[in-house]
């Protein structure tokens, strides 16, 4: 089948070499070095390979921790209490979810409503309720791939400065960094995870401006390790940059006759469809997990199918599993 011939082609296009293999599939070790030369040239590093953010080691650093809940419930208990609004979108993870709802005051902004449009009055009348603001929201959605553009943030930020509201401005970039195009400079704190793109590497990454605190460590060897496997993604982008038009085309019978709809926009590692119609089961969701075919949106908003570049790239012959069960799957809806 035509399809399968093209995403056969795709999987063997630069294929991983064993070298590569072994390498990403290493955890982060548990030892930490402490190499401050180091760890000051990983900063650039890691700096020198964002898209666009117009930051440097100047005004910025860099902080590493286990995990990046780790630098989510510090930034929540440092800088939330009873006389601070949170505001933060639907969207948003369920580790940041699960501090919102410790919070005496939040504001849920949903993305067709609010995000997409740039409806900024009912924010900026809430906020002057309160003496400080918290501002928490993602860039890039791990469920579907859809991207907040940066004029959304670049509006709200103005209007909180001239309205002159003492906030903290936090973007979660988990699934953006290294990928899409994002000026960091009107964030306070900057939040990632090394896992969304090397699947098996943990690690929690907090860039942040130095003049605030940070709430992690330097950690040298981390930082190495984690370019050592970063590097062998990003090698590929020529291979990313098909990855839309490979699945766009492998899909192209559901969004043709099923009724299912392209998300866009969407960052180019993250391939989602959707089905206002469709609510995927829980078993249909635990069968393919595992083979990193994921169905989002069991709560009756409807079907997402989403795979990731980083996956496809790793585990190509469990991906394909995952589709061809999907395939049978959905014939049976």
């Amino acid at each position: 089948m035509y399809k399968k011939d093209l995403l056969k082609w795709w999987f063997n296009l630069d294929p991983l070499t064993e070298e590569e293999n072994i390498i990403l599939k290493k955890h982060r070790v548990e030892e930490k070095e402490y190499n401050n030369t180091a760890y000051t040239n990983g900063i650039n590093t890691f700096f020198n390979k964002l898209y666009y953010s117009n930051i440097n080691s100047n005004n910025y650093t860099l902080d590493v921790a286990p995990c990046a809940t780790d630098f989510i419930k510090a930034l929540f208990n440092k800088y939330v209490d009873d006389d601070t609004l949170v505001i933060y979108s639907r969207d948003e993870h369920e580790s940041v979810k699960d501090c919102v709802n410790l919070c005496k005051n939040t504001l849920e902004l949903i993305y067709e409503y609010d995000i997409k449009n740039i409806q900024l009055d009912k924010i900026i009348k809430e906020v002057q309720k309160y003496k400080k603001v918290f501002v928490y929201f993602i860039g890039t959605n791990i469920s579907n791939g859809r991207i907040t553009s940066q004029l959304f943030f670049n509006r709200l930020k103005e209007s909180l400065v001239n309205n002159n509201i003492d906030h903290i401005f936090i973007l979660d970039d988990v699934h953006g960094m290294f990928i899409v195009p994002r000026d960091y400079r009107i964030f306070d704190y900057v939040i990632g995870t090394a896992h969304a793109l090397v699947k098996r590497y943990d690690m929690g990454i907090l860039i942040h401006k130095k003049d605030i605190e940070g709430f992690g460590e330097h950690v040298s060897n981390w930082l190495c390790d984690y370019f050592q496997a970063l590097d062998i993604i990003l090698k590929r982008r020529a291979k990313l940059q098909l990855f839309q038009n490979v699945m766009q085309e492998y899909f192209a019978e559901q969004l043709a006759f099923d009724n299912y709809t392209l998300v866009t926009p969407s960052a180019p590692h993250i391939f989602a469809i959707k089905n206002t119609q469709v609510q995927f089961t829980e078993s249909m969701y635990k069968l393919l997990k595992k083979k990193y075919v994921r169905l989002e949106g069991k709560t009756g908003q409807g079907g997402y199918i989403r795979l990731r570049f980083a996956q496809c790239i790793t585990d190509p012959d469990l991906v394909q599993e995952g589709l061809d069960i999907l395939e049978k799957l959905l014939k049976a809806i």
